[in-house]
């Protein structure tokens, strides 16, 4: 039992690993303790050695030094070497226990042919997921890119990016590592060393499902070699005695895999391993496809309507403005009227109110301020071809950005290229 525990150990450290740096960034984590591992694991643990170097010697660490700038610009490369390391550690090892296995009674010559082209799907999706364009931001298409990208008003508003110095599109954000704002920006991936946005998405679903395929294909095969051995050996049908009840009985699926840890270690850790990470990556892969297929939003607009939705539950209300044209309609008109009435009516009260706002507390000020101009003289105003409205509920608001699971699936694998 002891090397069962060890594989069980193994497996669970790396899946726990791959499961932190995949999910430690989203918005369901916030404030959990996976968030503060992956925290720890990409920033804290840097700071933490700052400071006890510090505290050591007496001095701040001199962060400009050319090898400490060297080994930490090379930090993004880490994840990466990680994933290499555990993929072609796996197949070398695959390689080495079972190929010599091959033809079998259940695995077919075909497979030497199968292999490969599995092989090299993870390695040219995962060299094009990290060489991608993810839809960089630049001075010459930003134009393009900001008539593409319409601002919803609610997410979005007209604004500069102060590191780029350029507007910043709709669904766009500027990434700190990669040192550009980009495209309908989904997430910085560490696993890729790339960010993830409107050009890439598509490669990036594409590289997590060539991870699925091959840790399914591994456990296929590895359960298909040690059903063989346990054929050789005589044990998948066979009897074993049970020392407890002083029969015999039959083998059953839970003894035979103790018997193949014991005899295939390697090839248990292997399909243990494989089984696990693919469920991993499947529920990242099956989280991505519906937040962008389905709800129609990024990861980026997922932690934007969670602090949204936060806001509006303990009381603020926003204005958005909806463009609906330069003509203004019989019912404009009318409300533009009554808003005129009303904001006249407010200015003659003005003089008659000053003692009864002097008596208020700040807060209060603000919350009359706040519902006078925004509650009464906006909501409903129709001025330069925007109808400005007034959100008060989480339910009132709409995603302007999911266009449908067919147009939301075409924006993602058939993006407009020509913008860029």
């Amino acid at each position: 039992m002891s090397v069962l525990y060890i594989l069980g150990i193994y497996v669970f450290i790396i899946c726990s690993f791959i499961f932190i740096m995949l999910f430690g960034p989203n918005e369901m984590f916030k404030g959990t303790i996976i968030e503060k591992i992956h925290w720890f694991l990409t920033i804290g643990a840097r700071q933490y050695l700052l400071q006890l170097y510090k505290y050591i010697f007496g001095k701040e660490f001199n962060t400009e030094n050319k090898i400490f700038k060297a080994i930490y610009g090379f930090r993004h490369r880490f994840i990466q070497l990680f994933y290499l390391s555990i993929s072609s550690g796996g197949i070398v090892l695959f390689f080495y226990t079972a190929l010599s296995r091959l033809p079998n009674r259940y695995l077919g010559p075909i497979h030497f042919f199968i292999m490969p082209v599995v092989i090299g799907f993870i390695y040219v999706s995962f060299y094009i997921a990290c060489v991608s364009d993810p839809g960089f931001i630049t001075k010459e298409n930003v134009d393009k890119i900001c008539k593409h990208f319409k601002y919803d008003h609610i997410l979005y508003s007209e604004r500069t990016c102060k590191t780029c110095q350029f507007n910043k599109p709709a669904r766009s954000k500027h990434c700190s590592t990669c040192g550009h704002c980009v495209a309908k920006s989904d997430h910085h991936c560490s696993w890729i060393n790339n960010c993830v946005g409107y050009l890439n998405f598509r490669w990036f679903l594409t590289f997590l499902i060539s991870n699925i395929i091959i840790s399914f294909y591994g456990c296929y095969l590895s359960f298909y070699i040690m059903k063989d051995k346990a054929h050789v050996m005589g044990i998948d049908n066979g009897y074993a005695f049970n020392r407890y009840t002083h029969q015999y009985e039959e083998i059953h699926l839970k003894q035979l895999f103790l018997i193949m840890i014991n005899e295939e270690p390697i090839l248990c850790a292997l399909f243990l391993f494989l089984g696990a990470s693919a469920f991993v990556v499947i529920g990242f892969a099956g989280y991505q496809s519906y937040l962008s297929i389905v709800a129609g939003m990024t990861t980026n607009e997922l932690a934007k309507w969670g602090r949204l939705e936060g806001r509006l539950d303990n009381g603020e209300t926003f204005i958005t403005k909806t463009y609906v044209g330069d003509q203004i309609t019989e019912e404009g008109k009318k409300i533009q009227q009554q808003q005129e009435e009303k904001k006249d009516g407010i200015r003659n009260r003005k003089g008659n109110t000053s003692n009864e706002k002097s008596n208020m507390n700040e807060e209060e000020k603000k919350n009359k301020s706040s519902a006078l101009d925004m509650d009464e003289y906006y909501d409903g105003m129709i001025k330069n071809g925007y109808r400005y409205t007034t959100i008060s509920s989480f339910e009132d608001v709409q995603n302007h950005y999911n266009y449908g699971i067919f147009k939301n699936f075409k924006e993602i694998f058939f993006p407009n290229e020509d913008i860029f």
